[in-house]
Formats: C-alpha cells, sequence, structure tokens
C-alpha cells in the first residue's frame, strides 16, 4: 500500500544571494512520489502552488517573481494519484530589483569646469592633478530590502573594467574618459556613469603682487 506522499523541492536559479532575488532570477518547483519500501509510489497527481496569501493552485512550476521590492512567501503542496499529500512547505524570499548608486569624490586638486570657463582642454569637465585621490562611494538604497553592494568598478578610457577597492590617482597628463558603475548581491547593475577628465600636472596656485609706486622710501 502507497501511504507516503510526495515530495516537492525548489530551485532557485542565479542571481540569488541567501533569500534575496532579482527580478531575473526563476524559482523551479519539482516533486517525486518515493517508493514506500518495496511498494513504488503511485505517482504525482499534483502540485499546487502560492506566492504570498492566496489559494493554492497548479501552474507554471518555473517562474519568477514580479512585484515591488519586498519579503515574499512561496508555499507549496504535492499530492500522489492515492491522495497521499505533502505536509504544506513555506520558503521566504526577498525580491530585490533597485541598483546601487555610486558617487564621485576627490581628495586633493579638483575644480570644475563651470568655475574655470577658459581652461583647456575645452572637452574637460573637471581638472585634477596626478596628486588627486579620486573615490568612489556606493551605497545599495532604498529599504530593508536592499541585498547590498557586491562589487564597484572603474574603467579609464578604453581600458578593462577594474574592481575599486580603495581611493586612486590619475597620473598621466591629459585628458581622460573614467567611468564607474556598481553591482548589488544579486547582480542589480547600475547604469555607467562617465566623466571627461583633465589631469593637470602644472598646477601653479595662483598669486598676488603688489606694487609701490614712485616715489617711496
Amino acid at each position: 500500500v502507497d501511504d507516503t506522499p510526495p515530495v516537492s523541492a525548489v530551485t532557485v536559479s542565479t542571481p540569488s544571494f541567501g533569500a534575496y532575488v532579482s527580478l531575473r532570477t526563476t524559482v523551479k518547483l519539482s516533486a517525486q512520489d518515493p517508493a514506500a519500501g518495496t511498494v513504488p509510489g503511485s505517482g504525482l497527481a499534483k502540485l499546487m502552488y502560492a506566492v504570498g496569501a492566496g489559494p493554492l493552485a497548479e501552474g507554471l512550476l518555473e517562474f519568477g517573481l514580479r512585484g515591488t521590492d519586498g519579503n515574499y512567501e512561496l508555499s507549496y503542496q504535492s499530492q500522489d494519484n492515492l491522495g497521499n499529500q505533502e505536509v504544506l512547505q513555506k520558503n521566504a524570499y526577498v525580491l530585490d530589483g533597485v541598483p546601487p548608486v555610486t558617487a564621485i569624490s576627490y581628495d586633493g586638486f579638483h575644480i570644475v569646469r563651470a568655475d574655470n570657463p577658459g581652461l583647456p582642454p575645452p572637452e574637460a569637465e573637471e581638472f585634477i592633478s596626478p596628486q588627486t585621490k579620486v573615490i568612489l562611494t556606493a551605497q545599495d538604497p532604498g529599504t530593508e530590502f536592499a541585498s547590498g553592494v557586491k562589487v564597484t568598478e572603474y574603467r579609464l578610457d578604453d581600458g578593462t573594467w577594474m574592481a575599486y577597492s580603495a581611493p586612486f590617482s590619475i597620473t598621466a597628463e591629459g585628458l581622460h574618459i573614467l567611468a564607474w558603475r556598481s553591482k548589488d548581491q544579486v547582480d542589480n547593475e547600475e547604469t555607467a556613469h562617465s566623466l571627461k577628465i583633465a589631469v593637470l600636472d602644472d598646477i601653479q596656485p595662483p598669486r598676488t603682487v603688489m606694487g609701490i609706486g614712485l616715489p617711496n622710501y
């Protein structure tokens, strides 16, 4: 006699991080009706589930969580052909669909085009020196549902993307294009920022000169 209920399982695809998932993550349900000793299972009759507070129902067994960022509960239960029903199972997930936000700042000489409209090269938006440190600060914004910053990256001109770990300098004089972005733990990636920065090697501070006319004693 088959009196053993089926056993259901949940597989969560990448990207995921613990209970955190993204809008690109898929959840896949499956079930098996195991043998009871030497007695084979009667076979799976149905696998039902619900996301949230709704009633259990049959549906697509591979799907993604959709909606606003927040907590989601998946309830699921399977039944075999003899009516043996699995104990209701529940999994909790946190949906994070918002990428991090990365800000740029500087330690050292730094001026902007608006304050120095005539400074060459004209394409440059901001100006620094070879000794200036570039600082990238990333935050995963929003709410308690944020999975946290996974990595911040930057690229200089046509180079490769590099992981940011500490403030850095751009030592080569001239015009450069600096790009930067961050990604959170479920691979929500920020749209890359870019800035045209001129590195000025010969920075002379302004001087005040006072002349005293004649006669003087």
